[in-house]
Order: C-alpha cells, then sequence, then structure tokens
C-alpha cells in the first residue's frame, strides 16, 4: 500500500515539473497574409499572422531571393498579429540585374520571434520589391538620350519630379553601377597589386 502511494506521489511531482516547463514554452510565428505584393525599396509593408513579439525591433523579419544569402531586417513596429516592416536599402544589391539593371525581384519571408517560422512564405504570398528610381532619373551624370522638343509631350513629367529624393549611399551605388570604370579606389588598388 505504501509503495502504491509513493509512486503516486512520484508520478504527481512529476507530472508537475513537466506542466509548467511545457505550457511557456513558445510556438513558431506564421505568417498568413503580406501587403502589398509589389512594393519598392523603401515602402512599408504589413505581415500578418501569429506568434510575433509585440513591440518595436523585436522580431527579425528575413528576406530570401533564389539564389541569393538571406537579408535579415528588424520589424519596425508590431503587435502580436501584425508586423510592419521598411523595405530596406540594403535589398537593392540583391535584385536581379536584366541588360544592366535592377529589376523587380520576388523575395520569400520566414520571421524570427521567439523560433523561427518553419518555413519560407509560398512564391504566390511573397512580395516582389522594385528598385527604388531608375538610375537616369537619379544620376546627372547619365545622359538620357536626347529628344526633340516636338516628341516631347508638354504634359509629361520629368523623372526627377515624380522619383523619390535617393540617400547618398543609393546615388553612389547607381553611379558605381552605371560607370564601374570610374571607381577611382578601384583603380588605385589594382596599380598597387
Amino acid at each position: 500500500m505504501r509503495s502504491t502511494v509513493a509512486r503516486i506521489l512520484l508520478l504527481v511531482c512529476a507530472l508537475l515539473a513537466v506542466i509548467p516547463a511545457t505550457a511557456g514554452a513558445a510556438t513558431p510565428p506564421t505568417v498568413t497574409s503580406v501587403a502589398p505584393l509589389k512594393l519598392k525599396i523603401g515602402d512599408r509593408m504589413t505581415i500578418r499572422g501569429k506568434g510575433f513579439l509585440a513591440g518595436k525591433n523585436r522580431n527579425t523579419v528575413i528576406f530570401k531571393a533564389t539564389g541569393a544569402r538571406a537579408v535579415f531586417v528588424k520589424a519596425e513596429t508590431a503587435t502580436k498579429t501584425k508586423l510592419v516592416v521598411k523595405v530596406p536599402v540594403k535589398l537593392a544589391s540583391f535584385l536581379k540585374v536584366t541588360a544592366g539593371r535592377p529589376t523587380p525581384t520576388r523575395f520569400q519571408l520566414r520571421v524570427l520571434a521567439r523560433k523561427l517560422s518553419p518555413s519560407y512564405t509560398p512564391a504566390g504570398a511573397s512580395p516582389t520589391i522594385a528598385p527604388a528610381v531608375a538610375a537616369a532619373a537619379t544620376n546627372p551624370s547619365i545622359k538620357a538620350p536626347a529628344t526633340s522638343a516636338a516628341a516631347t509631350p508638354a504634359s509629361a513629367a520629368t523623372p526627377a519630379e515624380s522619383a523619390p529624393v535617393l540617400s547618398a549611399y543609393e546615388r553612389c551605388q547607381v553611379a558605381a553601377t552605371a560607370n564601374p570604370a570610374g571607381d577611382q579606389d578601384a583603380r588605385r588598388r589594382v596599380d598597387r597589386d
């Protein structure tokens, strides 16, 4: 009789030790939707789901393009079901390039809260991110093809009027992409070798 009571007490103690440990275990976050699905670098994106950590900079969104390494970005704001992320400039170097120009690229997403979401978002639910602006609109050293006054409609807005302002880093990146031979630092490094 005593051994039966001792076994039951031992079993109860073991259960009480296990239940609190599993009750607080974090579940991995899940992403249910991303909006908008087409955006540009610098735009804000909303990710909906569950399992996020409420508060600023407490969740990390992982952007992954096919064949490229992952890029980690902190969410600006978050609730348990919604994240707001600004698409960072550092994604510009991961955009696909066609005919020497960056083109819109699909990035699959994962979220890291207390745990990492189990998988990337499916391709159809993943955002396509485009460059911030065209290189010729922001870099005066890149000459656009000359057009006659008759061929240009009077109602057409100039690219500088509609283009967002680029940071110094973005302007430098655009200039380096447009004229790789003009990189003075690169020439000096080659001359020394």
